[in-house]
């Protein structure tokens, strides 16, 4: 089971009921549009990756969220090809600089085909470059946050 880790909310590291969980995805990382990423102060304190895999939880870092810039900056990523290699470049970096075992694509929503176009090259693209770097990136996780519904459903 998998469960959300939020930066914003005042919850520790040690308080996380590890036993209940296989993953935790930690939010959220900003994707821009040249495929470039920033993100929030994650390791105040306790370090999330280091303390979930003393319990034999791995930690994704999830990108995206339900923010209109988010979408729109995937879509400007997907539909440039320096940007997508950018962007897999820089997600490689972060998640091995800090000890990730993946990453989580937020994009809310897909919303036509030529979104679901441009997930699928970037997801390629983030596959491409795991395969070709040095352990442990082959063994990352490339994971979605995929809606339920059949309107946006459709588009994935």
């Amino acid at each position: 089971m998998g469960a959300y880790y939020v930066f914003w909310k005042p919850y520790r590291a040690s308080q996380v009921p590890y036993e209940k969980l296989t993953h935790l995805f930690h939010a959220f990382i900003a994707p821009h549009a040249d495929g470039s990423i920033t993100y929030p102060d994650f390791f105040t304190g306790e370090k999330l990756p280091e303390t979930a895999h003393k319990h034999h939880v791995r930690v994704v870092a999830s990108i995206g969220g339900a923010s209109n810039d988010a979408a729109n900056n995937f879509r400007k990523i997907s539909s440039d090809k320096k940007a997508t290699a950018k962007f897999a470049e820089n997600v490689e970096k972060f998640l091995r600089e800090n000890y990730y075992d993946g990453i989580d694509i937020d994009w809310e929503f897909c919303e036509s085909a030529s979104d679901r176009e441009g997930l699928n090259r970037m997801i390629k693209a983030l596959s491409d470059k795991f395969k070709s770097s040095p352990a442990p990136a082959p063994d990352w996780l490339i994971t979605i946050a995929a809606t339920s519904t059949a309107h946006y459903g459709q588009w994935y």
